[in-house]
């Protein structure tokens, strides 16, 4: 019987910081808000499909992206927008790619407004958040 008590006492504990971190983590998705990491194929899936969205580019090693990422994410809080990201040290050879595909000469970080599968907008390097909030300015009036 004591060794009953002990095993179910032990499962009470265990249930009970299962709980809490479910619980943590539930409060995480709903209070923080995270841009979208979207693959290059799925990238090019959408612009096939001619869909309208907001994508920002870089590689992990670009030293202004950390900066970016936490203006891109106030952003998406305040404005309550999607923004993708793709990542370019994915890509075997990105400049070619880029080249190719957006008519981008030079890595690093851009910002591109897509309407109906079409390059509308882009901007190369980091935006602070006001220069960000006009640039959707002009993208979201682009899109009427």
């Amino acid at each position: 019987m004591e060794l009953l008590k002990k095993i179910w006492k032990e499962l009470s504990v265990f249930a009970l910081v299962l709980v809490i971190f479910v619980g943590l983590w539930m409060y995480r998705k709903i209070t923080v808000t995270e841009y979208k990491t979207i693959s290059w194929s799925s990238l090019e899936s959408k612009i096939e499909k001619d869909d309208s969205f907001v994508v920002f580019f870089g590689g992990k090693n670009d030293q202004e992206l950390s900066s970016y990422e936490e203006v891109i994410t106030t952003y998406m809080d305040k404005k309550n927008v999607t923004i993708y990201y793709a990542n370019l040290d994915k890509l075997d050879d990105a400049s070619t790619y880029l080249k190719e595909h957006f008519d981008i000469d030079k890595q690093g970080i851009w910002t591109l407004g897509i309407i109906d599968g079409e390059i509308q907008l882009k901007e190369s390097g980091a935006l602070n958040y006001y220069h960000l909030s006009k640039w959707m300015d002009r993208y979201q009036e682009m899109k009427k």
